[in-house]
């Protein structure tokens, strides 16, 4: 008597479904292999490296570099979220190993020679990622000056276009103090021109100021001065203009004296008048006095309280 066999007909379906299974990978093991370049392409002149090894344009790069955001909001490299509960364990964490390593100053030297050494690579995103990660934000502020101070050693202009274009933020003056100080010791002139083109009236004021310390105090203080001159009056030059003069009167004091009388504020005018005076009159009595007895713009009255050494008002 013929039994039937249940089984057979689940037989045959495992084995059509083997069949199908390899026909499918020997066509996916069969398909050519992606042919990859032996080199990779030159990067454009004007590239920057990223953490990844790609490059950068430079544009792009300045857009996504917005200190106000996290990485992974700036579309930067997102090391941490410092906002995720993994994130404030991590930040406290990376504080207690930092803390056992040294102080405060001793943290933020070891940030600085972090964000030197993605500098000297030319890794300017790469250092910009490594602030980012800081978790304290004193140290993060006080590392995104040194980021730029570095920064401008090299490429002044773009790194004056970033501190322009993120001012406001509570660095932004000391990063843009390291910019003008950097820029003025190289290219003093550049600077300054660049400084005139601030739309924020502060920033091109402080700008104007800070890179005048450095112009103004080096051996290139008459080219200051020229430059001052060649230059529409307005207010925003009035303390590089007394900057000028009190280099002029160390040099010349009859010079600086005459700088100081240019000077359109005249309460300010009378005030450095007053000192340049009495600091002369201190170190050269005769030729002080001199020189005052015949400046006809100064009044009696005030040559006589200078002359009587009174304390200026």
């Amino acid at each position: 008597m013929n039994r039937r066999l249940p089984w057979i007909p689940y037989a045959v379906l495992a084995l059509i479904a083997l069949l199908v299974a390899g026909s499918f990978i020997t066509q996916k093991d069969e398909s050519p292999e992606p042919q990859l370049s032996s080199a990779p392409p030159e990067p454009p002149a004007n590239a920057l490296t990223s953490p990844s090894g790609q490059p950068e344009q430079r544009s792009s790069l300045l857009a996504r570099m917005d200190p106000s955001r996290r990485p992974s909001e700036s579309g930067a490299v997102a090391l941490v979220d410092h906002d995720s509960e993994e994130g404030r364990a991590y930040a406290a964490a990376t504080e207690a190993m930092i803390a056992a390593h040294g102080t405060r100053e001793e943290q933020a030297a070891q940030h600085k020679e972090r964000i030197a050494s993605h500098l000297k690579s030319g890794d300017v995103l790469g250092a910009f990622d490594y602030i980012q990660t800081i978790p304290s934000e004193e140290l993060r502020q006080r590392a995104f000056v040194d980021f730029v101070d570095q920064w401008s050693l090299d490429d002044p202009l773009e790194a004056g276009n970033w501190v322009r274009d993120t001012y406001g933020e509570p660095f932004s003056d000391d990063a843009l103090k390291a910019v003008m100080r950097n820029w003025s010791g190289d290219a003093p002139q550049d600077a300054a021109e660049w400084a005139q083109t601030l739309d924020d009236p502060q920033m091109r004021l402080r700008g104007l100021m800070w890179g005048f310390t450095v112009w103004a105090e080096s051996d290139a203080y008459v080219d200051a001065a020229d430059w001052i001159n060649a230059q529409p009056a307005t207010p925003d030059l009035d303390i590089p203009r007394e900057m000028v003069a009190h280099k002029m009167f160390q040099v010349q004091p009859e010079t600086g004296l005459e700088w100081a009388e240019s000077l359109p504020n005249a309460q300010r005018r009378s005030e450095v008048l007053w000192d340049f005076y009495e600091s002369w009159l201190n170190t050269d009595r005769e030729t002080a006095g001199a020189h005052l007895d015949q400046n006809a713009s100064i009044s009696p009255g005030y040559k006589r309280r200078l002359l009587a050494g009174e304390i200026r008002d």
